[in-house]
């Protein structure tokens, strides 16, 4: 469906519960954290979104952009705060949870379609320019890892290791 909505389906009978109406053309894979959908949206203006899961009502709609833009990769939540990728201006957001209130954002990364994995106060994120390792509580970058190649999927961590795919 690509008509920019959310929908709560029932997983019992299928039917829908109620539907978020949404001004976008896209939405982003979602994250349901504490009875909160989190997502991201684009048309002419990118937005983080926070919805509540129970009643589909909108708590908060957070401007991250002014320029056409897209959010390809998950928002992922840890404690009280949100990290959601911008595609198009090339940066990672950290928010608050409850309000959507913008506490930092990342320096430019290249282009982003992959959600940030966080271990250890440490977001891990693919873009056209590397692997990124941000500390969660500035947005600073840590280090990166940058051969020359685009990583397009979602990091993934064990045993002190990070692993993460690479595309053309």
């Amino acid at each position: 469906c690509n008509d920019g909505n959310i929908y709560a389906i029932n997983t019992e009978t299928g039917e829908n519960m109620w539907v978020f109406k949404s001004s976008s053309g896209q939405i982003s894979s979602l994250n349901v954290v504490n009875d909160t959908v989190f997502a991201g949206k684009d048309n002419d203006n990118i937005s983080a979104l926070a919805i509540d899961a129970e009643t589909g009502e909108k708590l908060w709609d957070s401007a991250l952009g002014t320029q056409y833009a897209s959010t390809r990769g998950s928002p992922t939540v840890v404690d009280e705060t949100v990290f959601i990728p911008n595609t198009e201006n090339k940066r990672l957001y950290a928010l608050e949870a409850t309000t959507g209130q913008i506490l930092w954002k990342s320096t430019t990364m290249g282009f982003i379609e992959t959600s940030p994995t966080i271990v250890n106060e440490t977001a891990y994120i693919g873009s056209s320019r590397g692997l990124f390792a941000i500390d969660i509580n500035t947005g600073k970058e840590k280090w990166k890892f940058n051969p020359n190649k685009i990583f397009d999927s979602s990091p993934t961590f064990a045993e002190g290791i990070v692993f993460v795919g690479g595309g053309n």
